[in-house]
């Protein structure tokens, strides 16, 4: 009797109840050790080669290979997280951190403690500032405005972020055309 070894990884959506839908392979890996989202897009780390590989509407990209060590059989991309903006990826055998950068952004990665919050995002010139209550919480690594192209047909959401939609309230919600100075943030977060 002769038996085939399913050498591909699907992985699978859970829609609810007994609802699953299959995302796709991700090339001819083993495992999926890790996954993450960052930046609006699922990640995933795998066994045997520790590819990373991200979720596209087309479906499962390669990213790249991430540890190369030549005398091991198998090498694992077996942690992902996200943390300043960045994602990070660990590996087996080689020990080694790797971190990519996708796209500007400018996050906290502190909990919002609870109660009303006044959190302003501003992009001055070629930075992205993120203010919690009026003082600064984050800034994003300067980048060329020109090699990001915003325009779209989407509608704004707001509220929408990429593990699940915001749960709570908001009030007073601002968008101007220009960017807020620093003592202007401070001030709008004074009036709470």
């Amino acid at each position: 009797m002769k038996t085939k070894l399913q050498a591909d990884c699907d992985l699978f959506r859970y829609d609810g109840e007994q609802s699953w839908t299959n995302m796709g392979r991700t090339g001819y890996e083993r495992e999926i050790m890790a996954l993450a989202l960052y930046n609006g897009k699922l990640y995933a780390g795998s066994l045997p080669m520790a590819n990373a590989w991200r979720l596209d509407r087309e479906g499962w990209a390669f990213v790249g290979n991430v540890d190369n060590t030549p005398t091991a059989y198998l090498r694992r991309l077996w942690s992902l997280a996200v943390y300043q903006g960045k994602l990070f990826g660990g590996t087996l055998p080689s020990g080694h951190v790797f971190s990519l950068e996708a796209g500007r952004m400018a996050g906290s990665d502190q909990a919002l403690a609870s109660g009303w919050r006044h959190i302003a995002a501003v992009r001055e010139g070629r930075c992205l500032r993120l203010y919690l209550d009026g003082r600064s919480a984050a800034e994003s690594a300067a980048f060329n405005p020109s090699d990001y192209d915003l325009s779209n047909d989407q509608p704004l959401r707001i509220g929408f972020g990429v593990g699940h939609p915001f749960r709570g309230a908001m009030s007073d919600l601002r968008l101007y055309n220009r960017a807020l100075v620093p003592r202007e943030v401070a001030r709008l977060a004074a009036k709470q």
